[in-house]
């Protein structure tokens, strides 16, 4: 508008009913895609080590 506020919209996303419906899975105590919290330490570490190869330009190792 005039004051140079911009509104965008952007398409619905299919991604927060997955989220549910996989919580509901684990409630149910059936297996869900979301990862456990050991996963999810993992996969913290494995995004570190990323961000820091990028940054750092070498090669970055992720402990098991």
């Amino acid at each position: 508008d005039k004051s140079g506020i911009v509104e965008e919209r952007f398409p619905a996303s299919p991604a927060y009913e997955w989220e549910v419906c996989a919580f509901e899975q684990d409630v149910q105590g059936k297996r869900s895609v979301l990862p456990d919290g050991e996963e999810a330490t993992q996969l913290v570490a494995v995004t570190r080590a990323v961000l820091d190869a990028v940054e750092q330009r070498r090669t970055v190792g992720v402990a098991p």
